[in-house]
């Protein structure tokens, strides 16, 4: 959870750092008052204490959804802007929340992503209808594990994939052998796991490596996709990945990626790899635009109505992201429609965006996937 969170927190540096550059807000230098929040309690609290004692006007955050969901409470309490960046539980924006917007996706895109790479790449390299197609599927139960299946059972209906075990467990598992050994019993043709927290991520890939988990595609939800390579190094190769955008996605269709990895690399002394960034980043550069097009940046009702005029086309922003906000009224009101999730598969120890098509670099490969100490 660390790691996502220094991830977004840099992204948002980093955009506030640029903007300033240029002259700020209406010529008012943009100004953070940060907080750390360990757990729900803690964001409430912190949030209350950042309207109340310090005076902030809008909360910029945070790319855990429990934690979103407890200070956005505290922020519409006392009319004031939250605009999340990372957090996509669907939960936080079907709540009619008058003040609380995201900029990115719903958790639920991260499962339909995942799910429309098995049915229109993975099925036809294997030769097989989406409806021959068999997964053993693995979701912790938290809110962010939760939210991820739901949209890939959507997709699984639709197209008539065949599940067959689901298993769902809580992230604190540390031994997942026997879970692993339920998924490995079928022989299914994909293995789909997706997990909110990095450590259990980890674990379960160690565990489906130990316990000769041999699928012929192998699709994960979020990840801190370095880290794969880091912790299984060959191992990671072929393995797909479906989550927020990332410094892999094609710039052709990606206004700003290329200034965005400069400038990262330059502040912070590496690449920019983790998603977190980049999307914390380019909503940051949204709220600019919306706190420069109205009279008043710290009047809410005028950011409200800003932000529901917002209409800037896919490719606007250094994501390959546009920008427009479902209006009231809306199942995902104060959530950007025009986001979407890649999916990237790892090869040859990079990371390669093979959907969507405007942000693609290239093509799966590594179907059917090579057992564990072969790839």
């Amino acid at each position: 959870m660390a790691v996502f969170g220094e991830e977004t927190w840099k992204g948002t540096e980093l955009a506030r750092v640029l903007q300033n550059k240029k002259g700020g807000i209406q010529g008012r230098e943009i100004q953070y008052v940060s907080m750390d929040a360990p757990d729900i309690d803690a964001s409430v609290i912190g949030a209350e204490r950042l309207i109340t004692r310090e005076g902030v006007k809008i909360i910029v955050g945070t790319f855990s959804s429990s934690l979103a969901m407890g200070a956005s409470v505290v922020a519409e309490k006392h009319r004031v802007i939250y605009w999340e960046t990372n957090a996509w539980s669907d939960e936080l924006t079907q709540r009619g929340l008058k003040y609380f917007f995201r900029l990115s996706g719903p958790a639920t895109s991260v499962g339909e992503s995942a799910m429309e790479i098995i049915t229109n790449v993975i099925a036809p390299k294997l030769g097989k209808r989406p409806s021959d197609i068999t997964i053993s599927a693995l979701n912790t139960d938290d809110a962010s594990g939760v939210a991820v299946w739901d949209g890939a059972e959507k997709v699984i209906k639709q197209k008539g994939l065949k599940v067959l075990i689901h298993e769902a467990t809580s992230p604190k598992t540390v031994d997942f052998t026997s879970v692993i050994l339920r998924l490995k019993a079928p022989n299914p043709d994909v293995v789909y796991m997706t997990s909110g927290a990095l450590e259990t991520q980890v674990r379960i890939l160690r565990s489906a490596r130990d316990q000769g988990l041999n699928p012929k595609a192998f699709m994960c939800g979020p990840a801190v996709q370095e880290l794969l390579i880091e912790v299984f190094k060959g191992d990671a190769n072929g393995i797909f990945i479906s989550d927020l955008s990332s410094t892999t996605i094609n710039p052709k269709g990606a206004t700003g990626l290329k200034e965005f990895k400069e400038e990262y690399a330059k502040m912070y002394g590496k690449p920019g790899l983790d998603p977190r960034s980049l999307v914390s980043f380019s909503s940051c550069l949204v709220l600019w635009k919306v706190l420069e097009s109205i009279k008043n940046p710290d009047d809410p009702e005028q950011i409200r109505e800003a932000a529901y005029k917002l209409d800037l086309p896919l490719g606007s922003l250094p994501t390959g992201y546009g920008a427009k906000i479902a209006p009231p009224g809306d199942p995902m009101m104060g959530s950007n429609v025009a986001a979407f999730m890649p999916v990237v598969q790892i090869q040859d120890g990079q990371f390669v965006t093979i959907y969507p098509e405007h942000v693609a670099m290239g093509a799966a490969k590594m179907i059917p996937l090579p057992p564990w100490g072969k790839r």
